[in-house]
């Protein structure tokens, strides 16, 4: 055999190992859909094709509002900020809104920037508290999902 002879057999056993490769993941993503009947998730993470989803707006008092109550079957939540002001999350219980006033208030806990800001629970930083709210403005909108 002569070079030009060697290295097309060597661009061939490339191109089957390459095409075996690419088989080879596609049998195992067909292998994950069916597996997880429709769950997304790659094994070892979340699984999960429901959530719980509602809106939330902040008080018209100014008084923190409850975003999440304490769900110790908590694997996921999100909170969104879905208004054009900045909205505080706090992650701490209290009995109600009066209680939370003192603590709950803008500049302290977790920010949530105004048209998107969020904050995501995941098994990294499970929080199975409660999750309260507070704005500088009445009636802004937070979406919340949690599983």
């Amino acid at each position: 055999m002569n070079n030009k002879q060697n290295n097309l057999a060597v661009i061939a056993l490339a191109v089957v190992a390459v095409l075996a490769l690419i088989a080879t993941v596609i049998v195992g993503l067909s292998k994950v859909g069916n597996e997880y009947a429709g769950a997304f998730a790659a094994p070892g993470h979340n699984q999960f094709v429901t959530v719980t989803q509602t809106a939330t707006t902040t008080a018209t008092n100014l008084l923190p509002v409850q975003v999440f109550a304490t769900n110790t079957s908590r694997i996921y939540g999100l909170v969104v900020n879905d208004s054009d002001t900045d909205i505080y999350i706090f992650l701490k219980g209290f009995s109600n809104s009066l209680t939370a006033a003192g603590l709950v208030d803008f500049n302290k806990g977790i920010r949530l920037n105004a048209n998107g800001g969020n904050y995501e629970i995941l098994p990294e930083n499970m929080y199975l508290g409660p999750i309260w709210a507070s704005s500088t403005a009445t009636g802004k909108r937070l979406l919340t999902i949690e599983k």
